[in-house]
């Protein structure tokens, strides 16, 4: 049997050599002239484009069952990294130029695929690859689909949870929550996490993302992708980091074992489907 702590491995070297940058992304990515006009007569411009991202990722493992008996889609599973463990991550992310305007959120991810009957490892390399866009789209075909499933999203902007709903069917909610971030410890109180995490070791590395994400059947079921490029920073969770689950997450028994910083002035453009062929 395969160890999670090997899965954990492989997680990271992926996430460490993330480095396959995807030169001019908001250039080579421009959004419609025409804008998509919302249920509100807001009016938005597809793809979404993020010039100034922070954010940060913690990744662990929870309960495969748990995880499996509260996904809310069709033909999607939980990602396996052992019998009984599943893959998670917490982004806590903060848009400050964004074409929604400015607004911060806090996501679960469940780390899923369209084939439960495949190899662990070859489920996780499809994961793993997200990290690696040329890798992932070398692979595209070769392993199975595996990407992100949207388990919980909670955000302080009306106007981005409109969009969310409308655009991708996430079911997204509004909660105001607090965010300290310094270089060498970030805080952050909401209802399903609150933690402060003491930065004391990281590598910082350039920091390329392709990711697969579905969303629950709650209003449509949609399979999107979104780039990000800039820098990151990755280390592992200590024993002195304290965290507090809300009622979601001790049902999926998450657990904490890496972080990944999203450096100020990271580029992110969002896709209502798959990111399109470039000329």
């Amino acid at each position: 049997m395969i160890k999670v702590s090997r899965i954990f491995t492989v997680v990271i070297f992926s996430v460490l050599l993330s480095g396959q940058a995807i030169a001019g992304l908001l250039d080579d990515y421009p959004q419609d002239n025409e804008p998509t006009l919302l249920s509100t007569g807001q009016e938005i411009y597809l793809p979404l484009h993020v010039s100034n991202l922070w954010g940060m990722a913690i990744i662990g493992t929870i309960d495969l069952e748990q995880a499996a008996s509260g996904m809310n889609s069709n033909a999607l599973y939980p990602l396996k990294l052992s019998a009984n463990k599943g893959l998670a991550i917490i982004y806590v992310l903060d848009y400050r130029e964004a074409g929604l305007g400015p607004y911060r959120e806090i996501i679960t991810l469940i780390g899923a695929t369209t084939n439960p009957e495949a190899p662990i490892l070859q489920n996780l390399l499809g994961f793993g690859s997200s990290y690696l866009p040329g890798l992932k789209d070398y692979l595209d075909g070769k392993v199975p689909d595996a990407g992100v499933y949207f388990e919980r999203i909670s955000l302080d902007s009306t106007l981005a949870i409109t969009a969310g709903i409308e655009v991708w069917g996430i079911p997204k909610t509004y909660e105001e929550f607090q965010i300290d971030n310094r270089f060498w410890r970030t805080s952050v109180s909401s209802s399903e996490v609150s933690f402060e995490l003491k930065k004391e070791l990281g590598f910082v590395t350039p920091l390329s993302l392709k990711l697969t994400s579905w969303t629950p059947t709650d209003y449509k079921q949609t399979r999107a992708e979104m780039l990000l490029k800039g820098w990151g920073r990755t280390g592992f969770v200590g024993p002195n980091d304290v965290f507090v689950l809300g009622e979601n997450l001790q049902r999926l028994s998450f657990t904490p074992y890496v972080w990944q910083e999203i450096m100020p002035g990271t580029d992110a453009v969002f896709f209502e489907g798959a990111v399109p062929q470039k000329p």
